[in-house]
């Protein structure tokens, strides 16, 4: 990857990476089926990233309801882009072959609303990524200013973003009431790929990585 620039923003140097991600043979081979969805929280976000994808954004007031019907029959016709960058106001999309899901900063709803949106890839039982990326020096907080507890829910999703030794563990015993780890590395997160787990298994794109990440991206990272 070629250096980005120090004066480069956050939602810029997370498209370089987007890119270069969706530019790997696993993602390649498939074809023209396969469709990305880029889950931002603020509407300058998807603004800044869909002209930086070149591809369609979709929020709350992006256009009329009609339009942004539009938006959605195209993306999911692959007429424009096969990308959609889009915020909560996204629902009721059940496209099968969504292959990966970035959230670009933390991710807002929960570890509800996560799973949600993470339960778009991969319908058609060929798995997918699943990507979030964090700015730099973002840190888990579990307090609200003034000392007030966050919710349960807000809080499994810090424990997840918050470098956990397995990242389905905090999501597990919050969405299941069982903490349950990564199995096999056809769906382990980068936590337990990274410590070896397991280390004999191979990869194959028929059961693509389904990856639970949070790298932190500096403007200026390579």
């Amino acid at each position: 990857m070629k250096d980005i620039p120090k004066s480069t923003t956050f939602e810029l140097a997370v498209a370089v990476h987007i890119q270069a991600t969706l530019r790997q043979a696993w993602f390649t081979q498939e074809g023209d089926r396969t469709r990305v969805l880029v889950y931002v929280r603020m509407r300058s976000q998807a603004d800044a990233l869909a002209e930086a994808l070149g591809c369609a954004r979709y929020y709350s007031d992006s256009g009329t309801e009609e339009e942004k019907a539009e938006v959605l029959t195209r993306w999911i016709e692959g007429r424009r882009s096969r990308i959609l960058v889009a915020t909560s106001a996204l629902a009721g999309v059940d496209y099968r072959h969504v292959r990966v899901a970035f959230h670009v900063g933390e991710p807002g709803g929960g570890a509800i609303d996560y799973a949600q949106d993470v339960g778009r890839v991969g319908r058609d039982g060929q798995g997918g990524l699943c990507a979030v990326f964090l700015p730099p020096r973002w840190q888990a907080t579990y307090n609200r200013e003034g000392g007030e507890l966050l919710s349960e829910n807000t809080k499994a999703m810090q424990r997840f973003l918050d470098s956990p030794r397995c990242r389905m563990v905090p999501l597990s015993e919050y969405l299941d009431g069982r903490g349950q780890s990564c199995k096999n590395e056809a769906t382990a997160c980068d936590r337990c790929r990274l410590m070896g787990l397991p280390s004999n298994s191979i990869l194959r794109h028929e059961s693509l990585l389904t990856s639970l990440y949070s790298p932190h991206i500096p403007p200026y990272s390579t």
